[in-house]
């Protein structure tokens, strides 16, 4: 049984090994984005991101640290200036590996191992809520529920109240303007008869002559 024995050994011994895998990760931080095997690319993940994380610790024992591993000066710079920055906000997975194709020759299942460009993953916080934090929200939203509810009756009160006003009408004359009213009744307007002028000198006349007949007596 293989216990203990972590790592990918790929035929080769402990120095030809560790200068492979070193040469990947600087033709990684160099040109962004290379190819090579999966099994390569999976191995020299760990090691790329502990350069990095090198990098965004920032001091000189970190550079002197990824010097060892790089041992190319200008690169050191770039890793501490450029790459660095980006993954201030990210801990851990700077890179990321995508199957490509078969090797023609071996069949070497191939894979393209690539720095992740400043992508800032968001923390999911929404497993850390407590249980008051859960009382409250649940408290918050029966009050806004509640709202609601006082709103609804409020607009069908309203409602309510403008058709009743719209029925019952209050009756108010304002010069020729007449309101009528449905509780109470029409009042239908008097009809005044116009007599001729010649009928009421006649009228007059005679209650005059029958004054005079009276006083006669």
């Amino acid at each position: 049984m293989r216990h203990n024995k972590k790592g990918r050994k790929f035929g080769r011994e402990a120095d030809h090994r560790k200068a492979m895998l070193k040469n990947l990760v600087i033709s990684l931080l160099t040109h962004g984005r290379i190819e090579t095997t999966i099994a390569k690319a999976k191995e020299m993940r760990s090691l790329t991101e502990r350069v990095i994380t090198y990098g965004k610790n920032g001091d000189l024992h970190n550079k002197r640290l990824a010097f060892t591993v790089l041992n190319n000066h200008q690169l050191v710079k770039k890793l501490f200036d450029e790459i660095a920055p980006k993954y201030v906000d990210r801990n851990g997975g700077y890179t990321r590996v995508l199957k490509t194709r078969m090797r023609r020759g071996d069949c070497a299942p191939m894979a393209i191992i690539e720095l992740v460009e400043g992508e800032v993953v968001q923390k999911d916080t929404s497993q850390n809520i407590s249980a008051n934090d859960l009382v409250k929200e649940t408290k918050t939203n029966d009050k806004i529920v509640k709202m609601a509810e006082v709103s609804e009756v409020v607009t069908e009160v309203e409602t309510v109240d403008e058709a009743v006003v719209s029925e019952v009408e209050t009756v108010e004359e304002v010069g020729d303007v007449q309101v009528v009213t449905e509780d109470e009744p029409v009042a239908e307007p008097e009809v005044v008869e116009v007599v001729p002028i010649e009928e009421q000198e006649a009228v007059t006349e005679e209650v005059k002559d029958e004054e005079e007949t009276k006083k006669e007596e």
